[in-house]
């Protein structure tokens, strides 16, 4: 997996001034998702918002998922995580390729897919997506 992580904080060192920035890049396999639930997780806590950590992840999760199968056949098979930290708010943004906007599904009681963005929307502030010259960007606040 091709991974590049850029993130302002180091391990024990003062906290910068506000937005604090993170940003991955990954090939878009099933395998990135734990990795980008897991970088989520560790730099919310490290950003001092360890309340908000275990619902960056599960967010992270949903998001990075969606993109990837969105990702699915496209000649960029690659996905991108920022996580943004500015004064009560994180947001998380996710961009893939595709053209096709995300939107909400009725799924069935049996069903296994197709909760995720009421899942998004529950657990957010607010959420929304926006259109990119070379894909979209699903975006959330928490």
């Amino acid at each position: 997996m091709s991974t590049a992580v850029s993130c302002e904080t180091q391990p024990g060192a003062p906290m910068p001034c506000q937005p604090l920035t993170c940003r991955l890049e990954f090939c878009a396999t099933p395998g990135a998702v734990p990795c980008a639930r897991s970088l989520a997780k560790r730099i919310v806590v490290e950003w001092g918002r360890p309340d908000l950590a275990d619902t960056a992840e599960l967010l992270v999760s949903e998001l990075v998922t969606n993109a990837i199968h969105a990702s699915a056949g496209l000649p960029t098979p690659v996905v991108r995580l920022w996580l943004v930290a500015e004064r009560d708010n994180i947001v998380i943004r996710v961009w893939d390729a595709s053209v096709h906007m995300p939107r909400r599904q009725d799924a069935g009681p049996e069903s296994e897919r197709g909760r995720g963005l009421m899942l998004v929307e529950s657990l957010s502030k607010q959420w929304g997506a926006c259109r990119r010259p070379s894909g979209k960007v699903v975006w959330v606040q928490i």
